[in-house]
């Protein structure tokens, strides 16, 4: 006889194939889990490719057409800038008592004329000036804005 009883053994079987049962259900769980985790990143990674793909195709037909606009500029006459005062025609005096509503051109303020030689550069310095605070008061609206 054997020192350990027949019905021992059929207990340690029955205990062997129950861990074996949970290890095979564990191992495949597992790989059923990488499997679902290796789709949704196969997944995940199309779609990533896709976004991609349309960003890119977005910026190069932005970039294609600043590149026909900035063409097509180009092709534009450039206007002639004067630097120095030329004189100026003054508006037509009023015909109807004072009321005549000035041309378009004659309500918004020019440089100086006053500045020595017709040189008009510390007029465009002062206006220059006062569009970089301008700019700075806007840039300063938008971070508040953001916040």
């Amino acid at each position: 006889m054997s020192l350990i009883p027949v019905k021992d053994w059929c207990y340690l079987g029955i205990i062997v194939a129950v861990a074996a049962g949970l290890l095979w259900w564990h191992h495949s769980a597992v790989l059923e889990g990488e499997a679902k985790v290796h789709a949704a990143e196969q997944a995940a990674y199309a779609a990533q490719a896709a976004k991609d793909a349309q960003n890119a195709k977005e910026t190069v037909s932005g970039l294609n057409a600043e590149i026909e606009q900035l063409r097509s500029d180009a092709l534009k006459p450039i206007p002639v800038v004067r630097l120095c005062n030329a004189p100026r025609v003054q508006p037509p005096a009023a015909s109807d008592g004072g009321n005549a509503v000035p041309a378009p051109g004659w309500s918004v303020p020019s440089v100086s004329a006053g500045d020595p030689g017709g040189d008009i550069g510390p007029s465009l310095l002062k206006l220059a000036a006062a569009a970089d605070l301008i700019a700075a008061r806007n840039r300063a609206l938008i971070e508040w804005a953001k916040k």
